[in-house]
């Protein structure tokens, strides 16, 4: 009896150990969390990662801009390039000054559902259609003008305002999103101020006639005040 417990024993243990490597090896095999980071985020002047429609999901505008990121725009900005611009080496002379070293800023904005139902999914493709939005990178929208080179490029983009971020059809067909995220960086391909008011122009246009809210970067309804205050930074 004692050699038959014993068996009984060392078995048990063996299947223990074989459920626990079985457990590891299953584990090593589960999908990993997907790196989002390509996605880049909304963020405010001080670094902090906006929220989107729904409060509690981080909003992204799900382009990828074309410019090297620059020193956000703060109150403390302008004196660190200061600072920057008047240090120079030996055998480096100071460069001088060009639209291209203005430091970025990004203008957000929102269009949300009145009613708790949603923006029609069915109507979004149209209206950003008729309103001069190209479908493209990153599965957005994007409001295209001519550069200094006559070169199509992208003003400002549109997004989904909740996850998975993307326009596609089959993201709107047939359904209802809290919103649309918007983001416009200056300096811009063109004249800045032309290009703030071109696109708070065509949001609040694009917000009639989904029948939706525009809002800040605050997500409360956008002002007089905020539009001045937009064209201030340009």
């Amino acid at each position: 009896m004692d050699i038959i417990s014993l068996l009984i024993t060392i078995a048990g243990i063996l299947i223990i150990l074989a459920l626990y490597i079985l457990g590891q090896i299953s584990r090593n095999k589960m999908p990993q969390e997907k790196d989002i980071a390509s996605v880049p985020r909304i963020v405010d002047d001080n670094g902090d990662i906006f929220t989107s429609i729904l409060d509690d999901i981080p909003a992204t505008d799900g382009s990828t801009p074309k410019v090297k990121p620059a020193v956000q725009k703060t109150e403390h900005a302008t004196n660190t390039t200061s600072t920057a611009q008047t240090t120079t080496t030996a055998t480096t002379k100071p460069k001088k000054s060009t639209a291209s070293s203005k430091l970025q800023t990004q203008h957000i904005l929102f269009i949300s559902a009145i009613n708790n139902k949603g923006l029609n999914g069915n109507q979004i493709e149209k209206v950003l259609t008729q309103h001069g939005l190209h479908f493209g990178e990153m599965d957005i929208y994007h409001f295209l003008v001519k550069d200094q080179s006559n070169n199509n490029t992208g003003l400002f983009r549109i997004a989904n305002g909740v996850d998975p971020w993307t326009l596609t059809t089959q993201d709107l067909k047939d359904k209802w999103i809290p919103g649309l995220s918007l983001m416009l960086t200056t300096p811009s391909p063109i004249d800045d101020k032309k290009a703030i008011t071109t696109f708070i122009r065509t949001s609040k246009s694009i917000a009639n006639k989904l029948n939706g809210e525009l809002k800040n970067k605050q997500q409360q309804l956008f002002t007089q005040e905020d539009e001045n205050n937009f064209l201030k930074s340009a």
